[in-house]
């Protein structure tokens, strides 16, 4: 990891909350805690994380109100879901709801940390193939001919004789 990632971490329970904090300081990550996720929200207005650790448990908002709620804003960031009293359908609806993980306590820090990384990991890769996607979208639907032939090998002459066009042509196609 090239920068220091940001951990929002938000549980009622102090002692949970500290816990978390360092364990993901050590690993050189960036923590802010909020003892609800009526904090969080209000603050997603103007600042994002790479990444939540919520519990579902918590007076107000609850961790699963706090995914509904940014999936109604169209918030689309990867939490971690947290709690002492899971069940199977608890964990089908977390995730359901866009919950990228979901661990019980008492949970080990090393596996927490691991979830956490995963998630980063995934979210990067995530980004890279919207962005891909979003310059492909970008291609005129000859560029993207010519791409497609590109794919399959063909060399730029192979284009520029089935397209009709210059050599020079099918270079201005593939450098856009």
């Amino acid at each position: 990891m090239s920068r220091s990632e940001t951990v929002w971490i938000v549980d009622d329970d102090r002692s949970i909350r500290w816990v978390l904090e360092k364990a993901l300081q050590q690993e050189g990550m960036t923590t802010q805690s909020f003892d609800s996720a009526d904090g969080v929200m209000s603050r997603l207005a103007r600042q994002q994380p790479d990444v939540i650790i919520s519990d579902i448990r918590m007076p107000g908002m609850t961790g699963l109100d706090l995914l509904h709620e940014m999936n109604r804003r169209g918030v689309d960031m990867p939490v971690i879901v947290i709690t002492g009293h899971g069940d199977v359908p608890l964990a089908v609806e977390a995730m359901k709801a866009g919950a990228r993980d979901f661990i019980e306590k008492p949970f080990d820090d090393e596996r927490l940390v691991a979830s956490v990384r995963t998630v980063l990991l995934d979210a990067g890769e995530h980004g890279e193939r919207d962005r891909t996607l979003e310059r492909l979208s970008s291609l005129s639907p000859r560029e993207r001919e010519v791409l497609d032939l590109v794919a399959e090998g063909k060399s730029n002459a192979e284009i520029g004789a089935e397209f009709f066009v210059a050599e020079q042509t099918v270079k201005t196609h593939v450098s856009n």
